[in-house]
């Protein structure tokens, strides 16, 4: 009777406090990660006080685990200091070489273990802030719902040539793929752990992205809309001539990923473009042949928007005629 009493309360613990892990992947980010971690342990503490009086059985507990991409600087360090600072909420994952960002997000998913999971870059780009408020939203949340995804807000000072390729890359996707992803979503947001682990599965097992998987396993969500925040430390680890090399390698090796698709095609396209505007500018600063402004502007926009569209239907059509691969992952770490 004893024992079947202790269980009863123990089972009654353990539906009262839902544990939320933190996922922070991290590269060379030694001069951010203070900063991102006070601000997202006080935004933790806002939504646990927050929840514990709207309703107690709202009350949760939450793990923060650091994901080191093999950083060069003194992130170990920083990440230690943190651990004695906030003791027995950090955990430091720590990669053996350096495994990509999408590696390297994959494995801390694949450790989480708790009824939900945090994901947010560490490069202060994504307010901390939102990790309560995702939380938050998700505590709050139908029961139908299984993510929430958090979006940036399109930059109304930026070029409008960024976004309408911004928006292109999505409709892109969606038309490809048939992946609806959210426009300015790129991975931060809050999961339910059936999510993560069919999230999991799904990346190893495809070409796709972490956040195409994350996407793809949500039957239902919601999205939260953020303003982007300018990096205070550093710059960013995104390479646009590694991304392409990738991509373009990928074709030869038969990658399924629509990252070859928007990046052969954004290429191409642009390499026929630049072509056509120096070979205008050779005639008239060369051979002083002067057509007509109009016409030449024409002509440029025409073979531009023909070489995309044929690129697009050239590519997709060879892309999704060939068979998944399956990756080959090996991810050695260590936890501290």
């Amino acid at each position: 009777m004893s024992i079947l009493i202790l269980g009863y309360f123990l089972n009654l613990h353990f539906i009262k406090y839902m544990i939320i892990d933190i996922l922070v992947p991290a590269y060379n980010e030694a001069a951010s990660l203070p900063e991102l971690i006070d601000r997202i342990i006080v935004s933790i503490s806002l939504a646990q006080s927050d929840s514990g009086i709207l309703d107690k059985s709202l009350d949760f507990d939450y793990k923060i685990y650091i994901g080191d991409n093999y950083s060069s600087d003194n992130t170990l360090e920083v990440v230690q200091m943190l651990q004695s600072k906030y003791p027995g909420k950090i955990y430091l994952v720590q990669n053996h070489r350096n495994y990509g960002y999408e590696h390297s997000a994959w494995n801390l998913f694949r450790l989480s273990r708790g009824n939900a999971a945090v994901h947010i870059l560490s490069d202060l780009e994504d307010p901390p802030e939102l990790v309560g408020e995702l939380i938050v939203g998700w505590l709050l949340r139908d029961v139908s719902i299984d993510s929430i995804f958090a979006s940036k807000l399109t930059n109304k000072t930026e070029l409008y040539f960024y976004q309408f390729f911004r928006r292109l890359f999505y409709l892109l996707s969606r038309i490809f793929l048939r992946i609806k992803l959210p426009v300015g979503y790129h991975g931060v947001g809050i999961y339910s752990d059936f999510v993560i682990k069919d999230a999991v599965w799904l990346f190893s097992r495809s070409s796709l992205n972490i956040r195409s998987c994350l996407v793809s396993c949500s039957d239902s969500f919601a999205s939260i809309h953020y303003k982007k925040m300018l990096r205070k430390h550093g710059k960013s680890s995104l390479n646009f001539r590694r991304n392409a090399a990738i991509a373009v390698e990928s074709i030869f090796k038969q990658d399924r990923s629509y990252h070859t698709l928007i990046a052969i095609m954004c290429i191409f396209s642009f390499i026929f473009f630049l072509f056509c505007t120096i070979f205008a500018l050779f005639n008239q600063i060369l051979f002083k042949v002067y057509p007509s402004g109009t016409l030449t502007l024409s002509t440029i926009i025409g073979a531009f928007a023909i070489t995309t569209s044929l690129s697009i239907y050239l590519l997709s059509s060879q892309i999704s005629s060939i068979p998944k691969t399956r990756r080959t992952l090996k991810v050695r770490y260590t936890i501290k």
